[in-house]
């Protein structure tokens, strides 16, 4: 069973401090052409020292036994190259994560500034937590690589290249990623109205096909395969979690961060394909909505079971925080291109921004 640490109350004054100063030099630094470099060093820097996350001290604890068995074998050489010093350990999975987040905005032709605003309201927090999030930039930063080419024949081969390699990478970084490497095809299918519509009805078939997927995978009928057996495995252990029996304050604030997950998922759907009026996206950004379109019916499906035939959420809500990286570059192109106010976008993001600052605020009052 897994040892369980908690921060200081300095270090929750300290994370959160520094939270509500990130968002109010992201906000002040929207309307800016100029790049502002120094924000995104500060984002490296919380989350080196993101002492609220759950795993700070779980990673910590684990990092000296940290071998080539690790499940997650790269990290033995991020071990490795930082010499087993946690802090540089952490600086090479999250400085490489925000660089490659960094890429991603300019990739997509966005301003970073704008791009850093909704970043750090939205799933910053998120982003600092788990090693997922490096998976989460390497695809995501491929994916644009893959789409968003170049005219030129000589760069589209470099970049194509590039683009499924960082696709492949996102695998090695968090095996949580097979299923959506697997899907990443489907980015030619563009959803419209009717086609929302038919995958809400059949959402049914797709969480009964689901449910007897997990039922086979939990049997060892499928995925053979020393990859394939290694995403199994661990998708086995998040189903089977233990349930923990978390205060009301606690179960509160996580689905305050959940719904607000949904809410610009929600506006994003009304606002580039079921509105009158509604916003056309570059090719490249469709291909995301495309991704985070199939990740939130996973997510959903996952959610829906853990009520229902008593599997753990765990696997939910890991592939709900996969959407915060298309969401983020969805609303940084609405913003940049007038399509959405800044009013609005914070009234999008409020009530994720509010359930972190509500859990730092809460775990203040709890040591105090």
């Amino acid at each position: 069973m897994r040892q369980v640490f908690d921060a200081t109350f300095n270090q929750y004054l300290f994370n959160l401090l520094f939270y509500l100063l990130l968002s109010i030099m992201s906000l002040y630094y929207t309307k800016r052409e100029k790049p502002i470099t120094m924000t995104w060093l500060l984002i490296v820097v919380f989350c080196i020292y993101s002492y609220f996350a759950g795993d700070w001290f779980n990673y910590k604890h684990s990092l000296p036994f940290i071998n080539s068995d690790y499940k997650d074998p790269i990290y033995y050489y991020f071990a490795l190259l930082s010499n087993k010093n946690y802090i540089v350990f952490r600086l090479l999975i999250w400085g490489l994560a925000t660089l490659l987040v960094y890429f991603l905005s300019k990739r997509l032709i966005l301003n970073t500034n704008v791009v850093v605003f909704v970043f750090i309201w939205l799933f910053l927090p998120t982003f600092c937590y788990a090693r997922a999030s490096l998976a989460m930039a390497s695809y995501f930063c491929g994916l644009a690589f893959l789409i968003a080419r170049p005219n030129t024949s000589r760069n589209r081969n470099r970049h194509w290249i590039i683009g499924i390699f960082l696709i492949i990478m996102s695998y090695y970084f968090h095996r949580s990623f097979l299923p959506i490497v697997i899907a990443t095809p489907l980015i030619f299918v563009k959803f419209n109205r009717k086609l929302l519509f038919l995958l809400f009805l059949l959402f049914p078939l797709v969480l009964r096909l689901l449910g007897q997927f997990m039922n086979m995978m939990m049997d060892d009928l499928i995925l053979e395969g020393s990859d394939f057996e290694s995403f199994s495995r661990t998708a086995q252990a998040y189903a089977k979690q233990e349930r923990h029996n978390y205060n009301w304050k606690f179960m509160l604030v996580s689905y305050f961060k959940y719904v607000g997950l949904y809410i610009p998922f929600i506006y994003i759907i009304w606002k580039t394909k079921m509105s009158k009026f509604k916003v056309l996206l570059p090719r490249s950004l469709d291909a995301f909505l495309t991704i985070e379109i199939i990740i939130i019916v996973v997510s959903t499906a996952f959610f829906i079971m853990s009520n229902t035939v008593g599997l753990s959420d765990v696997l939910g809500y890991r592939y709900l925080f996969m959407t915060g990286i298309p969401s983020t570059m969805i609303l940084s192109y609405l913003l940049q291109n007038k399509e959405l106010k800044i009013a609005r976008a914070l009234a999008l993001m409020f009530i994720v921004w509010l359930s972190t600052v509500g859990f730092m605020v809460g775990k203040l009052f709890v040591i105090s």
